[in-house]
């Protein structure tokens, strides 16, 4: 028992992703402090993504939608990128997000997350799912995958 205890507390990672109801992010337990609304939403976007990668012009028509595509829209994205970055580097794990020229993504690899478990079929996952009823609740654009879970058999 002593063993199997120990194997699950290796493969617990830092990094917590709670997307079921309010977006937020936790590391070692402590929710973590992004100095920009659109900071947070550019990773919660990239969470809804999987590990794919988020393009700048789809960043841009979900986060500022009513923003005309420029280089002043491409600076605010820009300067999201740089604010998750930083924010993660305080706790020593900027590693779970990259960005390149015009893109970004998680490291799913590198996270544990509600969303991801529940699509693995995690009990636990499912309950939470079935509690809160929503899926990053303060985000317009995430209803397309909360109505896909819901058609997954995942009733709110």
């Amino acid at each position: 028992l002593e063993r199997a205890r120990l194997l699950s507390a290796r493969q617990k990672k830092r990094v917590y992703v709670r997307t079921f109801g309010r977006f937020d992010v936790f590391i070692d337990g402590m929710a973590v402090y992004f100095p920009n609304a659109k900071a947070k939403e550019l990773l919660a976007l990239c969470v809804d993504h999987r590990g794919g990668t988020v393009s700048i012009e789809e960043a841009v028509d979900k986060l500022w939608e009513d923003r005309e595509y420029d280089s002043r829209v491409k600076n605010l994205y820009r300067k999201a990128v740089m604010q998750i970055r930083q924010a993660l580097a305080e706790y020593g794990v900027e590693d779970i997000f990259s960005g390149s020229r015009g893109c970004c993504q998680i490291d799913i690899l590198k996270v544990d997350c509600d969303y991801y478990e529940l699509l693995k079929g995690n009990p636990e996952a499912v309950r939470a799912w079935q509690m809160t009823g929503n899926y990053l609740q303060e985000y317009s654009w995430a209803e397309e995958t909360g109505a896909r879970l819901e058609l997954m058999g995942h009733p709110i």
